[in-house]
């Protein structure tokens, strides 16, 4: 049975800083909520919290509508049934594979026996020691070491650990050393899982194995999954729901494509879409961005009061389309990267006006009105970037492709 966790009005206090601060969120059970942020938001802060390790300065948590944490009471971390993973291996050096995850299988059937006997128990069964004829433990533990073993193996075979169940940490790879981290948390508890950037120390072609590894375990074993990343494609790729946080709060919660789509501030939008906030003025519904050369407005029905309150609209980098001529946005292009599927633009706005006559400082044309620097992914192929010749230096013209508002989903708002 997977578990639905509930946090309501949650601060929590460090020394003299507040980490969180009126933090309220639901997660469903067999959901997998990705916490999105910035280093120093309170990510981390914030499944501590869940997990057992830090006390409430106000609100409550609560597992299954049972209260785990509130102000003055908090349910120890070993009696919460959650399974943790963090950020570092943490793997103990002297325990094989199967050792790492037959400890918290063996820890939690020690809780199980202590919480059934009660002190009655625990007295009869003290004095069962001296009366062997009257006790019958023996065959109970043997059972007992069976059924540890049967889920020790189901573990390594979910987690395909099977061939290294006797290695240690320093014998494996860092692939196979995160599997171990996986079912050693699942092995405490299949219920919850709490992953505190469990990929942050993996390189590129190994973390993308790993999203997928438990994108794998999520949808094998249903358990409810809340997962701290500062990544965004990471939490828009493996997540149901994505809170974003900053700050200490939680500030839009919704399913990625949501949150993506619809950011319902300046933050979210740049944070999590990697959006361009193209200044101007706001008409109501339109939007006349500044600079712009040519008569076109942009509309902006699904856009946030938060914009319209900022004078800004913001548009994607997929929303871009590179002009050599107005109408759009003139901008003079400051770099180019090739990235392989991608070609990295980082371009500022130029003047409204652009002369060609005017005097170059350093190969480049001058101009007097450099607002922003705005990096864009845009997704064409690198030969029409050779075609199109965008060097450093050149102007060019930037604006809202006409198909955009039919490449989105209805507004609802």
């Amino acid at each position: 049975m997977v578990m639905k966790v509930e946090l309501s009005g949650v601060s929590v206090k460090l020394g003299d800083r507040m980490v969180l601060r009126d933090v309220s969120l639901s997660v469903p059970s067999g959901a997998f909520l990705a916490v999105l942020g910035p280093s120093g938001s309170g990510k981390t802060t914030l499944l501590h919290a869940i997990a057992g390790f830090i006390p409430l300065e106000s609100g409550t948590i609560a597992f299954d509508e049972r209260i785990a944490s509130q102000t003055g009471y908090r349910l120890p971390p070993e009696e919460r049934e959650v399974g943790v993973v963090f950020q570092s291996f943490a793997l103990w050096p002297h325990m094989t594979v199967e050792e790492h995850i037959t400890f918290p299988l063996r820890q939690r059937r020690r809780r199980r026996f202590r919480t059934a006997l009660g002190e009655e128990g625990i007295l009869r069964r003290t004095i069962g020691k001296y009366l062997p004829h009257k006790t019958q433990s023996k065959p109970k533990e043997n059972s007992a070491v069976e059924t540890i073993e049967r889920e020790v193996e189901k573990l390594l075979k979910l987690t395909e650990l099977l061939p290294f169940r006797k290695r240690f940490p320093s014998e494996l790879s860092g692939g196979q050393k995160q599997r171990v981290v996986f079912a050693r948390a699942l092995a405490a508890s299949n219920k919850l899982l709490l992953l505190d950037e469990p990929f942050s120390h993996l390189d590129a072609p190994l973390r993308a194995t790993m999203q997928l590894e438990l994108a794998k375990l999520h949808r094998t074993t249903g358990s409810t999954v809340i997962f701290v990343t500062h990544d965004r494609e990471e939490a828009l790729a493996l997540a149901d729901l994505v809170a974003v946080i900053k700050d200490g709060h939680v500030v839009q919660i919704g399913p990625p494509d949501e949150v993506y789509l619809r950011p319902n501030s300046p933050f979210v939008a740049t944070f999590v879409a990697g959006a361009a906030l193209v200044p101007g003025t706001w008409r109501e519904r339109w939007f006349a961005p500044l600079g712009y050369v040519g008569n076109e407005v942009w509309e902006g029905t699904c856009i946030s009061p938060a914009f319209r309150e900022a004078g800004y609209f913001p548009v994607r980098p997929e929303e871009w389309l590179l002009r050599k001529q107005p109408p759009g946005i003139p901008v003079r292009i400051v770099r180019r990267a090739y990235e392989g599927r991608t070609v990295r633009l980082t371009v500022e706005l130029a003047a409204t006006e652009v002369h060609h006559d005017k005097r170059r400082a350093n190969g480049r044309e001058a101009t007097d009105w450099p607002l922003r620097q705005t990096s864009f992914d845009l997704f064409v192929s690198p030969q029409k970037f050779r075609d199109i010749c965008t060097e450093p230096g050149q102007i060019r013209y930037i604006s809202l492709e006409e198909k955009r508002s039919t490449n989105m989903p209805p507004c609802t708002g």
